[in-house]
């Protein structure tokens, strides 16, 4: 079996990289619409994410905000609750931005996965689609409260109804052909 990478194509440009994001895969809002403070310190909130086809992630990707300077750990879980991948402690810096971070190019087989994201400051803001409560929970958010700053080795959720906001994160990756 051999591996070739697939590559997006943008207005006729090539583009390095493509992207599954748990934006297009289950909320109503088509982008991400406000810059939203995360408001309670070591909450994980975790969304799901559909992967249809073998693809290897080398990045994991998140939209942050103009206001805060905490730091955020960025992770991926799989349908099972065991951590895949993590950013480790990532510096968030008070501006808007798109904040692309290298891990280990890990090979994904077509299934459900989780984006899991954990701040420790409640001022920071990060980029996310805001539909009312309960919809978050209905649309499969969930969350988990860690009482630490660290995202676990296996996850221990629960469906929160008050959820009113969905992170905008990703992974970046190639596509494989067989």
């Amino acid at each position: 079996m051999s591996f070739t990478p697939a590559y997006g194509l943008y207005g006729g440009t090539r583009l390095p990289y493509h992207s599954i994001d748990v934006q297009t895969n289950y909320t109503s809002s088509l982008l991400p619409n406000i810059d939203n403070p995360w408001g309670v310190s070591n909450r994980i909130i975790y969304t799901p994410l559909v992967v249809y086809f073998p693809v290897l992630v080398r990045k994991i990707w998140l939209m942050w905000g103009a206001t805060g300077t905490g730091n955020f750990i960025l992770g991926v879980y799989n349908n099972s609750g065991s951590k895949l991948l993590d950013s480790g402690s990532t510096a968030k810096t008070a501006a808007i931005a798109t904040k692309r971070i290298d891990v280990t190019d890990t090979l994904f087989q077509p299934g459900i996965y989780w984006m899991a994201l954990i701040a420790n400051s409640t001022t920071d803001s990060y980029i996310c689609d805001t539909d009312a409560a309960p919809l978050q929970g209905a649309n499969g958010a969930l969350f988990e409260n860690a009482g630490s700053f660290a995202l676990p080795s296996t996850w221990t959720p629960s469906v929160q109804q008050s959820i009113a906001f969905w992170p905008y994160s990703g992974l970046d990756l190639n596509a494989l052909n067989a």
